[in-house]
């Protein structure tokens, strides 16, 4: 969600990055997509209907919704009975129970969500939030790689 809203508000300092990652999507070179639930329990109110808007006209793709039972899950063609990774949640919280700074667990459901759907970069300017996809990958050996956008996009370019 950070980086939407980057893309939205060009007084924001990752704006123009923003911009490059939504430009490399409009030529199809990467594909741009968030997870639902996360997406709907981070925003509200005018600010949702600005991304809503955004999402559509870029084409950022919904992924499947996690099979948990909660206010932001709805029924529909995306929701799957079982969709969900084996031992996320335990991982999760066994890392939060000894990190007084761990991300909030509402955030889980962005990284759960990229994990079900093997998808190859998690990327967020959320410094917390991609030291624990690191240590849910180091402690737990979940298949996660994340990255700010800034370092994504210099990867893509071979900057880094």
């Amino acid at each position: 969600m950070n980086i939407a809203r980057d893309y939205l508000e060009p007084d924001r300092s990752g704006h123009h990055y923003a911009q490059e990652l939504f430009e490399l999507a409009r030529r199809g070179e990467v594909e741009v997509a968030t997870g639902p639930q996360g997406y709907r329990l981070d925003v509200h109110g005018d600010l949702a209907e600005q991304l809503e808007i955004v999402f559509r006209d870029e084409g950022v793709a919904q992924t499947r919704q996690l099979a948990y039972l909660s206010e932001v899950t709805f029924p529909g063609p995306d929701l799957f009975p079982g969709a969900f990774v084996e031992g996320f949640g335990d991982a999760w919280n066994r890392i939060a129970a000894t990190w007084p700074r761990a991300p909030d667990a509402r955030d889980g459901l962005h990284v759960e969500t990229h994990l079900m759907e093997k998808r190859d970069v998690f990327v967020t300017d959320d410094r917390r939030l991609r030291v624990m996809c690191q240590r849910l990958r180091e402690e737990h050996g979940f298949d996660v790689k994340a990255m700010s956008l800034q370092e994504y996009l210099d990867r893509r370019r071979g900057d880094a």
